[in-house]
């Protein structure tokens, strides 16, 4: 663990698109603070980042300590941890999660501080103060820009309008080498809270989809007791039925599925019940009788609804069991004061039935300008897009939606 008690001394050297004299004075009064080591030195920041947490008007549960702690206790065992926390007057105010890898980058070794996320964490972002992001994100990159330690900084998965692009606008401003690589296009929904119908936002042109949605379920009743639950608190065992469900499906035949792996199941039953316990959990059901045909591992925060797995018993695909709890999931949301519907991950055609609006997200990465960053830089810059281009051109885009009618809602 390595402090940095006081502020950089000669802010005056940099060149950055916000002005210095907006910050000089308010430098006195930041500090930032490494730590580096295992898991533990996110405990370490535990009561500060709650309360940060808890402070921010913008946040998501994946900023969360739980969410990024279980990431790590899962996934990231044997790395090294890399935490940057920048200090107001002493008050936790910005944190930035890194895992410290070793390795080659793209062919050319490299020292990479990797955000600490993979393809589980639905998205990154730096952990800061909606008052004073901008303040604390040019403080972060004045001490990132000083320590020799890394050669190239990588986030996965940022969402559009995220904190970190704060990041990259100092070191862009300040000659280092950018590069985006857009990866997922989350769906989600608008869903209106004021009484009125809560589907008024979903596409258009498949409302006569979502109708005959009307007859899936009859042809569902017609088999016996049909019913929906939501689990708000104590999710373990509805997080076993999860786990059974999913891994009863062609999930747990590609080996996709949450239970295929070990590490896959501690992640998400260590978010089931850290997040039970903050009243974050929703997982809903649709119930045939005693059996769950379909469910949903949700989370609720800031008034949104995230929807990071879903899964259906295929047995009974005609009768459309995932749309059916996809409908009702949405009228329980407007009903509950819930003004949208982040489906996550990538753009889906049984996403899309719901939600027409997208939200982009890229892998940022951050080269030192010397000669090896530029190296770097110009692989995934310029011929890494070219090779995706090509593959996507004999393969097609798995994101891009076709002009053709949209299949049955049989498919999901």
């Amino acid at each position: 663990k390595k402090s940095i008690g006081k502020p950089l001394s000669s802010p005056t050297s940099i060149r950055s698109s916000a002005p210095i004299s907006l910050y000089r004075d308010s430098w006195k009064l930041l500090s930032a603070e490494w730590l580096r080591g295992g898991g533990s030195i996110l405990e370490d920041l535990r009561g500060d980042w709650e309360a940060l947490f808890s402070s921010l008007l913008r946040t998501e549960p994946f900023a969360h300590v739980d969410w990024l702690a279980a990431y790590g206790a899962a996934f990231e065992k044997e790395s090294i941890f890399v935490a940057l926390a920048i200090r107001k007057n002493g008050a936790l105010r910005a944190v930035l999660p890194f895992i410290e890898k070793s390795s080659c980058f793209r062919g050319i070794p490299a020292k990479t501080l990797r955000s600490l996320s993979g393809k589980h964490s639905c998205r990154f972002d730096v952990v800061a103060s909606d008052h004073d992001r901008c303040e604390t994100a040019f403080f972060a990159w004045q001490t990132l820009r000083t320590d020799p330690n890394w050669d190239a900084i990588e986030a996965v998965d940022v969402p559009e309008g995220a904190n970190f692009e704060e990041l990259l606008e100092c070191a862009k401003s300040d000659g280092y080498l950018i590069a985006k690589w857009p990866t997922v296009m989350s769906p989600y929904l608008t869903i209106p809270t004021d009484g009125t119908d809560p589907f008024l936002n979903c596409p258009p042109k498949y409302k006569s989809a979502r109708n005959r949605l009307k007859r899936a379920q009859q042809r569902l009743q017609a088999k016996g007791n049909v019913a929906f639950e939501v689990t708000t608190t104590d999710g373990k065992e509805a997080m076993q039925r999860f786990v059974a469900l999913e891994s009863s499906g062609w999930k747990g035949t590609q080996g996709s599925a949450i239970g295929s792996t070990i590490k896959t199941t501690e992640f998400y039953n260590r978010i089931a019940e850290s997040f039970s316990r903050a009243g974050f959990l929703r997982i809903y059901t649709l119930w045939l009788n005693d059996t769950p045909v379909a469910m949903e591992l949700g989370l609720v925060h800031g008034g949104t609804y995230f929807s990071p797995k879903a899964a259906y018993q295929e047995a009974f695909s005609a009768c459309s069991p995932g749309h059916l709890l996809t409908r009702h999931i949405i009228a329980d949301l407007a009903q509950n004061g819930i003004s949208r519907y982040d489906f996550l991950g990538p753009r889906a055609r049984h996403k899309t039935l719901w939600a027409g609006e997208i939200r982009p997200h890229a892998h940022y990465l951050i080269f030192r300008p010397n000669l090896a960053g530029r190296l770097r830089h110009v692989l995934v810059h310029k011929i890494a897009p070219l090779l995706r281009r090509a593959k996507y051109a004999l393969r097609g885009d798995p994101q891009a939606l076709s002009g053709r009618c949209i299949p049955s809602p049989s498919t999901y």
